[in-house]
Order: structure tokens, then C-alpha cells, then sequence
């Protein structure tokens, strides 16, 4: 999605285009602690980072559900549908990101577009739900949220609101 000077110019490149990057940049995730599970919650392409992170944390064997929130027409990763596990009876036949679902890790999406598969609604809303019901988290969640400033404003309220520690 070309957004600014720096997209502009990497909508010309051919598929073979080499160029140098600067990064890691910012400051890294703190890792959950004891008797945590991780909670990631992202909206639109704050996905990035936080599949990063799902995928380190699942690597060490941390549980991990990551929850995406998107509403672009076309969605860039493969889905598929959801096997069991957390938040199963938010949504009627939920798909989940395929990638990760290979690897163990339980992912859920929203969108407040009407999607089959998909949470109707804010992907805090989907947050709210899941921490209401509680289904297969098992464990105290630490959050890790990245994405739009108010979505980030809306999953901050319900943490505070649930005493909850996150990022």
C-alpha cells in the first residue's frame, strides 16, 4: 500500500530489486512471565511485529493467541479454518492464519466488515469477548498490542480495566 515517499518508491521495484534497510529499530517485547500466556492483539499492520513475536514467543514454548483486526478488501496471508481452542464460540466457523496454525499458535480475526469466518467487530471487542469467556487462555494473559492509536486506546481501557500488564 503506497502511503508515502518511502512505499512510493518501493512500488517500483522489480522482484529482483536488491536495496540496504536500517533495523531493528525501537526497543524490543518483554518476554511473559511465570504463568503467563501471551495475548497478541493487532490491528491492520501492526500484524507485522506482532507475528514476529508469536513466532519467537512459540518458539519458546510460551503460549501464544494473537488476535488480527483487519479490514482491508483482500487478506495478504493464507487462512484456514480453525481447529478447537480459544474463542471458538465467538464465531461461527472461524479461519485462522494458516501459517501460524501449522505452527500451534491460535489466532482469531475481526473485522467490522460482515466476513464468514471472521468476528464481526473491533478486534478489542474480540479481545473483550474472548477474555469474558474465557475459553482455552487457561492462564493469565500478558498483552501485546500494535496498531491504530485508538485501537490501542480501546485494548489499554480494557486492560486497565481487567488489571491486566501488557505492551
Amino acid at each position: 500500500q503506497v502511503v508515502g515517499v518511502g512505499t512510493r518508491a518501493m512500488a517500483t521495484w522489480s522482484k529482483d530489486h536488491e536495496t540496504w534497510i536500517l533495523g531493528p529499530l525501537g526497543s524490543h517485547f518483554t518476554a511473559p512471565g511465570p504463568g503467563e500466556m501471551a495475548l497478541l492483539v493487532a490491528g491492520g499492520v501492526g500484524l507485522a511485529p506482532l507475528r514476529f513475536l508469536a513466532h519467537r514467543l512459540q518458539r519458546q514454548q510460551i503460549p501464544v493467541t494473537l488476535l488480527w483486526g483487519i479490514e482491508a478488501e483482500k487478506i495478504p496471508f493464507a487462512t484456514v479454518p480453525a481447529f478447537g481452542g480459544v474463542g471458538v464460540d465467538v464465531v461461527e466457523n472461524p479461519l485462522v492464519l494458516a501459517q501460524e496454525a501449522a505452527m500451534g499458535i491460535v489466532t482469531r480475526l475481526a473485522s467490522v466488515k460482515k466476513r464468514e469466518g471472521f468476528f464481526h467487530g473491533f478486534v478489542s471487542d474480540l479481545m473483550d469477548r474472548i477474555l469474558e469467556i474465557g475459553t482455552g487462555l487457561g492462564v493469565r494473559p500478558r498483552l501485546y498490542v500494535c496498531g491504530p492509536t485508538a485501537m490501542m486506546a480501546a485494548v489499554a481501557g480494557l486492560a486497565q480495566k481487567l488489571a491486566l500488564r501488557g505492551e
